[in-house]
């Protein structure tokens, strides 16, 4: 069911299945919106209630400013759940909805069971080696001298 609700005093488009013991909340990225979800949340919701967000200032979700912080998605997503009665869930999170996932989990522990970040580096940590950057100028050049036929 889609509706709109206000959390950390956003108005924001969700939509929620309402139905399904574990809880698993679908976050989009950058530029897009709940819609990216739709086979995932048809097949997802035979077996979780499945709670799809419109990021803020994405989808349909109110604008709150020139610069959303992760830190601020991040506590909209906790007053999304607490408005939803969800206490614990598991998060997907898609590129920028995958920082997002992180963020949350870092700044309210014990709040999702687990996290999953699709096309997200992990925050915080060196993600790249040095040796792996110092090579990339030369990915092109090392692709030719492959026998690829």
């Amino acid at each position: 069911m889609e509706k709109f609700i206000m959390a950390a005093g956003t108005a924001l488009r969700i939509s929620d299945t309402l139905k399904g013991g574990t809880t698993v909340v679908l976050l989009h990225g950058y530029l897009e919106s709940l819609e990216i979800w739709g086979d995932f949340m048809k097949e997802l919701a035979m077996h979780y209630r499945i709670l799809a967000i419109d990021i803020p200032g994405m989808g349909i979700s109110q604008v709150r400013g020139e610069v959303h912080t992760m830190e601020f998605l991040a506590d909209v997503l906790k007053g999304v759940l607490d408005k939803q009665g969800v206490e614990r869930c598991f998060v997907v999170g898609h590129s920028m909805g995958g920082y997002v996932a992180q963020v949350f989990d870092v700044l309210f522990p014990g709040r999702a069971c687990g996290i999953v970040s699709v096309d997200s580096a992990p925050l915080g940590r060196d993600y790249y080696k040095r040796w792996e950057l110092a090579c990339l100028p030369f990915v092109t050049r090392m692709f030719y001298l492959y026998p690829w036929g």
